[in-house]
C-alpha cells in the first residue's frame, strides 16, 4: 500500500523497523537494495564492481544511475550544497557514463536554485529517487541475475502490508 501511494520513506522506515522487505529479491539484489535505499554510493558500487567485465555497457548503465542520484542529492541539500567546482567535478565524472542529452540536463540542474523547480522532479524527494534508482537498476540487471519478481498489486500487497505493521506492532511490545 505505501509503495503503491509512493510513500517510500515510510515504507523503507517500516521495513528497516521490522526488518521485514516489502519485495523479495533474493540475497544479492536484497543487498545492493539495502545499500541503495540508505544512499550507500560507494560500496554499492563497490558490490557491483565483479559486473564491470561481464556486463560491459550494463554496467556503466547502472553506475551511472547510481551516480546521477548521487549528483541529484548533492544538489538537493539545502544548508551545505557543495560549491559550483565540486559539482561540475562530480558531473565531469558523469560525462562519460551516459548519453549527451542526459549529462545537458544534468548540466541544466546546476542553474536551478531548487532541484523541484525542474518540471519531472516536482515531486522527487531522495527516497523516491533512491527507490527509483534502485528499480531502474533493477530493470537493467534482470539479465544477470535471472528472476525478478513482477510487482504485486495493490489486492496482492494489503495482507503483506498487514503482516508488517503486525510485525512492527510486535517488536514495539517487546521493546
Amino acid at each position: 500500500y505505501l509503495k503503491s501511494k509512493r510513500y517510500i520513506s515510510a515504507m523503507c522506515a517500516l521495513e528497516e523497523e521490522t526488518g521485514w522487505q516489502v519485495e523479495d529479491f533474493g540475497k544479492e539484489l536484497g543487498f545492493l537494495r539495502k545499500l541503495v535505499l540508505k544512499g550507500s554510493w560507494q560500496n554499492a558500487e563497490n558490490f557491483l564492481k565483479p559486473l564491470e567485465a561481464s556486463a560491459g555497457e550494463d554496467y556503466t548503465k547502472v553506475v551511472f544511475a547510481l551516480r546521477k542520484q548521487q549528483f541529484l542529492e548533492l544538489l538537493a541539500r539545502a544548508e551545505d550544497r557543495p560549491e559550483l567546482p565540486e559539482l561540475v567535478q562530480v558531473l565531469k565524472g558523469l560525462e562519460s557514463l551516459c548519453s549527451q542529452a542526459e549529462f545537458k540536463e544534468l548540466c541544466f540542474f546546476l542553474t536551478l536554485s531548487n532541484i523541484r523547480d525542474h518540471a519531472d522532479y516536482r515531486h522527487w524527494t531522495a527516497a523516491k529517487g533512491r527507490y527509483d534508482t534502485f528499480r531502474a537498476m533493477l530493470s537493467i540487471l534482470h539479465p544477470l541475475y535471472g528472476s525478478i519478481p513482477t510487482e504485486s498489486t495493490e489486492s496482492d500487497a494489503k495482507p503483506r502490508l498487514l503482516l508488517l505493521l503486525e510485525r512492527s506492532l510486535l517488536s514495539q511490545v517487546d521493546q
